[in-house]
């Protein structure tokens, strides 16, 4: 979650950024302190209003996720364990006890609030190396092409492959194409971009 945090910071730092340089530029345009201070707020009273709008989409991103986070604490609740244990359990390649989980019925595609990425359990498999999870989780019903939910700071769409691809996991990459997967063009050009040649060559002219 402190990840998570610091990802929301970084990007609403990266929003106010463009305004804080027309500030500096301002200011350097001026020699004396009463003009920077007159040119400052002039700035300041003509951008107010899209600092307004930033805030209060940024509320309700935060609201959306908060409520998210409850409903899916009161569901895994009837089913006597917690989100955080099932996502764990998956990190872990714990086989078993991800197995027992998913005998209660519990709905394996469910999107999961667990560090706000809008991931299924697959997602999470994937992204963490272990192809007898994701096995077991096609097994169930996982879906293998599902896409993300929207959250405060990751775009939606992003597939189990995609999850793989951006954690440089080749071995989930392997097993989630001979299990069918479909190729992004975001997916090669994500490995590419980020030096993973191995992943990138095996995605390349497969989108």
């Amino acid at each position: 979650m402190k990840n998570t945090l610091n990802n929301r910071l970084f990007v609403t730092s990266l929003k106010y950024f463009p305004f804080a340089i027309i500030l500096f530029i301002s200011s350097i345009s001026y020699g004396q302190s009463y003009q920077q201070t007159q040119t400052y707020q002039q700035l300041q009273r003509a951008l107010q209003p899209t600092l307004d709008k930033i805030q209060q989409a940024e509320d309700a991103w935060k609201a959306r996720d908060v409520d998210r986070r409850r409903t899916n604490d009161v569901y895994f609740r009837d089913y006597g364990f917690s989100e955080e244990q099932f996502v764990d359990a998956i990190k872990a390649n714990n086989i078993s006890k991800v197995s027992q989980m998913l005998d209660t019925d519990m709905d394996v595609n469910r999107f999961l609030s667990y560090e706000d990425r809008g991931y299924t359990a697959i997602h999470f498999a994937a992204s963490s190396g272990h192809k007898q999870m994701i096995k077991l989780l096609l097994d169930r019903g996982a879906c293998i092409n599902c896409g993300s939910t929207e959250t405060y700071f990751y775009k939606p769409g992003n597939t189990p492959l995609f999850a793989a691809v951006i954690s440089n996991q080749i071995d989930s990459v392997l097993f989630l194409l001979s299990k069918g997967a479909i190729v992004r063009k975001d997916d090669y050009k994500y490995a590419k971009k980020n030096d993973f040649y191995a992943i990138a060559q095996l995605l390349d002219g497969k989108y």
